[in-house]
């Protein structure tokens, strides 16, 4: 659900007591219904996040990055050589709370810039000069001259109520339940949508392994018929000075059973002799496919309780990290699950940009496979809050440990964590090592070079492989080595 006015009220009341006569440092766009802008004064940085999607149009600060976008669109060019390094004068809501305007001074000798930002209708984000007269269409259509009136009614028919409390320019307190408020939004959608892609992969193979399933006991009773044909076998061989060509049925007494008779059927086409090793080669065959199908059939049964048994942890599973932790596993039995579609390639499984495994106490532990995979795990995969690690002045893996927004790394991952940062430090015989760890929200990427990082706030912990702790997380492993 997008901001009411009341809540867009309020996030604008915190925003304009911390952010005026900030500077705009850069502006780019995670999505391309969305700005953001990175601004600094106050002696701090701010990333201020506008979302013109609609149902979920909102603005509000952001407490961390948000993983990069796509290349820039044209509009934000365009902004960038309007705006950045203009100072925000004043932020302001109208047209019944749902109509931002951000006023920015002037350059040198250019004039005035302000920023509309329309969180209403089908939202629009608009350059325009100090006087709010459109230059420029960001985000939506561009606005004709009697348009805003019209936009602005629809804006206050919304609902007006106010779910994030009071406004606080000290805590910021409304702008962080807001920010908590989309993130856990969005950590629900995906898991949702991930959930959604492993249920159904999963019930796919199910349906097949089901019918291998039924076809396998289809062989084994048509298997059954082996022994009726070899006892056939073995009579027309007892008999075969009385039996002529031509004959379609004979009936023949069963030596091997008290004298009873027994009706055969034959191929006129053939001799009784020809007849005789037919049905014994037949009985062969069917022998040999029974003991095929028997095991064959006992695989499948394996493998079709073990599908069930995954699919019913994925249909109770509700956190994206643990649907994660579940992916590598369903892929066992699937082909690879890609940007929500099932992959074309039938070869082997998508290698992953990382090894998974498991502390002592529970946690996830991921290990960069190599410099792009470093970069991809520590910048696209992994979340601000997580803990990063890494063999100092070594070229080694990046690993990140998975933790909550307000988790804390206890003793024993830590150990194991800087463990594998050691292991895979590209040091033949590591001995002691020193590993840096921080928060992956205090790295930065080092442009044009995959895999090295600017980092601030680390700690250091020293650390000498222990081989009963590494053994025991080898053995965690739950991905390809």
């Amino acid at each position: 659900m997008s901001l009411t006015s009341s809540e867009i009220a309020a996030v604008v009341q915190e925003l304009r007591a911390v952010l005026a006569g900030a500077r705009l440092e850069k502006v780019s766009a995670p999505d391309r219904r969305s700005c953001l802008l990175a601004l600094r004064g106050r002696g701090r940085n701010w990333l201020l996040l506008l979302v013109l999607q609609r149902g979920q149009q909102r603005l509000h600060l952001l407490e961390e990055k948000s993983a990069p976008g796509t290349a820039p669109p044209a509009w934000v060019m365009k902004l960038r050589a309007e705006l950045q390094g203009r100072r925000l004068e004043h932020i302001e809501s109208e047209a019944g709370g749902r109509l931002v305007s951000l006023s920015f001074t002037g350059q040198g000798d250019q004039a005035g810039r302000r920023l509309e930002v329309e969180l209403f209708g089908s939202g629009r984000l608009l350059l325009c000069d100090g006087s709010g007269q459109p230059l420029f269409a960001c985000i939506g259509t561009a606005r004709a001259a009697d348009d805003r009136p019209r936009q602005a009614a629809s804006g206050r028919a919304r609902p007006a109520g106010n779910r994030f409390g009071e406004p606080d320019a000290e805590s910021l307190a409304v702008n962080r339940r807001v920010a908590r408020y989309y993130e856990e939004r969005r950590q629900q959608h995906e898991a949702e949508q991930l959930r959604t892609r492993l249920a159904g992969a999963l019930g796919r193979v199910r349906k097949k392994t089901q019918r291998l399933v039924a076809n396998l006991e289809g062989d084994l009773e048509r298997a059954a018929a082996a022994g009726r044909l070899r006892r056939q076998a073995e009579l027309l061989k007892t008999h075969l000075p009385r039996l002529q060509r031509g004959q379609a049925r004979v009936d023949l007494r069963d030596v091997f059973a008290d004298g009873q008779p027994i009706e055969v059927e034959l191929d006129p086409a053939l001799s009784p002799a020809e007849n005789m090793q037919r049905m014994f080669t037949r009985a062969r065959r069917l022998e040999r496919a029974a003991a095929s199908a028997r095991q064959r059939l006992d695989e499948a049964r394996r493998r079709l309780g073990e599908i069930e048994t995954l699919l019913e942890r994925v249909r109770q599973t509700d956190d994206g990290a643990g649907l994660a932790e579940l992916l590598p596993q369903v892929e066992r039995f699937t082909p690879p699950l890609r940007d929500g579609r099932r992959s074309a390639d039938r070869g082997p499984a998508r290698r992953l940009p990382y090894r998974s495994f498991r502390s002592a106490s529970g946690k996830t532990i991921l290990v960069g496979r190599s410099a792009r995979d470093n970069h991809r795990l520590t910048f696209a995969l992994a979340h601000g809050s997580d803990l990063w690690l890494h063999a100092r002045g070594r070229p080694g893996a990046h690993v990140v440990v998975r933790l909550g927004r307000n988790d804390d790394i206890d003793e024993s991952t830590l150990l194991d964590a800087a463990t594998l940062a050691a292991q895979y430090s590209g040091e033949k015989d590591p001995g002691e090592l020193d590993i840096t760890y921080t928060r992956v929200k205090n790295l930065r990427p080092v442009k044009g070079k995959p895999g090295q990082v600017w980092v601030s706030r680390e700690k250091t912990i020293r650390i000498r492989i222990e081989p009963d702790r590494l053994a025991r997380l080898k053995k965690s492993n739950i991905t390809n080595s």
